[in-house]
This record gives structure tokens, sequence and C-alpha cells, in this order.
């Protein structure tokens, strides 16, 4: 047996819970909430003369007028926030490289070569001159409208290096395999066809010969291969 008043909840398999006093309680202070808002729109209808449907209109317009206010000033304190983060960051950059002032800047010391990298150098600017860029060219069809044409391609490259003033270049003989022309150019860029004067193919050796002034041409030095010791530097 339960007090009067008393309010019940419906549970699975038809059972009944009692809510308690507390419950009986919040439906009373939710009802009596209603009836005072009920009063003040009333009232509030008959003070400024307008029908509760405009009223209510124009309290959801202020709402949302006021929300969108508070949300343009969000925005404008974050970009104010971003603006001052950008500011300190230039700022930061600014001081850094003025406290690095000419460490930044590249000296004559840092430009001294050591001297294992001066005789490299120096070999390189001496034998340049006497080696050459070889382009093996082939012949091929071409069409040019309705007639055919033969030109050349590059089928392959290598180089090779000037042996003495008669114009004799050694290469290898897997550069010019199979070539129907041969085209050398010098560092200087200077270039001119060079023919074949003899191959062997089992020592991928080849001998080619260019014609062009002895004064313009700059054979290597050529070594000793019965001084070199195991271990010493090759340059290729």
């Amino acid at each position: 047996v339960f007090p009067k008043g008393s309010l019940f909840l419906s549970m699975p398999g038809g059972r009944l819970r009692r809510a308690g006093l507390h419950g009986s309680r919040g439906r009373v202070v939710c009802t009596a909430v209603a009836v005072g808002l009920a009063l003040c729109l009333v009232l509030l209808q008959k003070l400024f003369g307008a029908s509760l449907t405009t009223f209510c209109a124009s309290f959801g317009m202020l709402s949302l007028g006021s929300l969108a206010s508070r949300t343009d000033d969000t925005f404008s304190v974050a970009d104010v926030e971003q603006n001052r983060l950008r500011t300190r960051l230039a700022a930061s950059r600014r001081d850094v490289l003025s406290a690095a002032g000419s460490s930044l800047v590249a000296t004559a010391d840092d430009f001294k070569l050591k001297p294992e990298e001066k005789e490299q150098v120096d070999l390189f600017e001496r034998n340049s001159p006497g080696v050459v860029y070889i382009t093996n060219q082939a012949y091929n069809l071409q069409q040019i409208g309705d007639k055919l044409a033969i030109g050349v391609a590059p089928r392959g490259t290598g180089t090779g290096w000037v042996f003495d003033t008669d114009g004799h270049i050694v290469t290898n003989y897997h550069v010019i395999k199979e070539a129907n022309q041969l085209l050398v150019r010098f560092i200087d860029g200077f270039e001119l066809q060079a023919s074949v004067v003899g191959a062997d193919p089992m020592s991928d050796v080849a001998v080619l010969q260019v014609k062009r002034p002895a004064q313009k041409l700059q054979p290597l030095r050529r070594g000793c291969s019965g001084n070199l010791k195991n271990c010493q530097d090759v340059f290729a």
C-alpha cells in the first residue's frame, strides 16, 4: 500500500515501480514553472500590445542576433591572436639572423681546398682538354609527307681520349659497335666526324681518327703500368 499521490513508472513485464516522493515533487515543480512562463508571456503581450506569435518571433531573432554577434567577436579575437603569433615568429626569425651575423656569409676560408682535393682538381684541369665525347649514330628511315628520307639518330654515347697530334682517339669497342656515323665533341664544343682505324672486340678497344689541326689537339700523358703499386688511387 503506497501513500496517496505516489507516482509509478511502467517497467518491463507489466511491473510498476514507485518513483517516490522526489518524483512527485519534481512533477509539481515543472508544472509551476510552465504556468509561470505562460503568465509572463500574457503580461508581456498586454504591455507591448503585440500578439504572442510576434513576440516569440522577435525574441528568437534577438537571440540569434546575439549569438551571431558573439560568434563574430570570437572570430575577431582568434584573428587578433593569430596575427600576434605571426608577428612574434617574424620577430624571432629577425633576431636569429641578426644574432648569426656574418657567420651565415661564406668567406674565402670556406673555399680553401685540402691538399688532396687540390691535386684532383689540378689533374682534371690539365687533362680535360684531351678527353672527348663520342656519339654513336645510326641511319633510320623517316617519312616526310608521302616521301621517305634517310635520317640519323643517336644510338649510344661514350668517352675517349686523344692519343697523339695526328688525331688518333682511343675508346671502347662497345661505344662504336654497329655505328653508321661517329661524332666526336671536344671540351671546347667543337664537333666533327671520326673514322674507325681499328678495333679489337675481345679487349673492348677501338681507335678512331679525326682531322683537326695539331695545335688544337692535346694528347694525354701516358704512364707506365710497370710502376704501379697495389692500393694506388686510380682516376677514370
